[in-house]
């Protein structure tokens, strides 16, 4: 695990019914992101130029810091406040890739993973002052093919990440009034990569 720090500026707004538009904004605050250790299990098995299989367990440790820290101006439920947290939960992700070579030159890849969400489940009445983020869990896809020859490696391929989840939105109340809520959240991502090495 290892932390990032800076400075900079914070600023978020909720509304609801019965305090309205609240929220908390800072200038040159002290910002830290904590990144949790991960411990990772591998097993596999290869033939050289001709197959390989491999299976990943990832295990990432929960963590909690302080986003934030500084000055903060309150605006409605939100006066006094002096730094906002972020929690991580623990997780667990799986990765499974293969390869198969085609006269031995030709690698032909795919492989799935995924990636969960370590954000706290989404509730509208979790006080700005635990920093809201999405709760999304992704999978994903991998393909490639390439070519290999004595000097020269290239390979090229598709990413598609599809992710599902609730993050935080706002609705209209039964009286008409916009306010905070939960609301579904989907995401979907498509990458094209080309990787190419040389050997002298």
């Amino acid at each position: 695990s290892y932390n990032i720090t800076g400075s900079g500026t914070f600023s978020a707004t909720e509304l609801t019914v019965i305090a309205g538009s609240s929220g908390l904004y800072g200038e040159n605050l002290e910002t830290e992101n904590f990144i949790p250790m991960k411990v990772t299990a591998s097993v596999g098995w290869q033939k050289p130029l001709d197959r390989a299989v491999c299976l990943d367990i990832t295990y990432h440790f929960s963590g909690s810091f302080n986003m934030v820290s500084g000055a903060l101006t309150g605006v409605g439920a939100y006066g006094g406040y002096d730094s906002v947290h972020l929690t991580r939960n623990a997780v667990i992700d799986l990765n499974l890739g293969g390869e198969y070579y085609i006269k031995h030159m030709y690698p032909i890849r795919l492989g799935v993973f995924t990636s969960q969400s370590s954000a706290l489940d989404v509730d509208v009445n979790r006080p700005m002052t635990e920093y809201r983020i999405p709760h999304i869990d992704k999978f994903g896809l991998t393909g490639s093919i390439g070519r290999e020859t004595k000097n020269m490696a290239a390979n090229v391929g598709l990413i598609y990440v599809s992710g599902t989840g609730d993050a935080y939105g706002t609705t209209l109340n039964y009286q008409g009034m916009m306010t905070t809520a939960r609301v579904d959240a989907t995401e979907q991502q498509l990458y094209m990569f080309l990787s190419t090495s040389f050997f002298f």
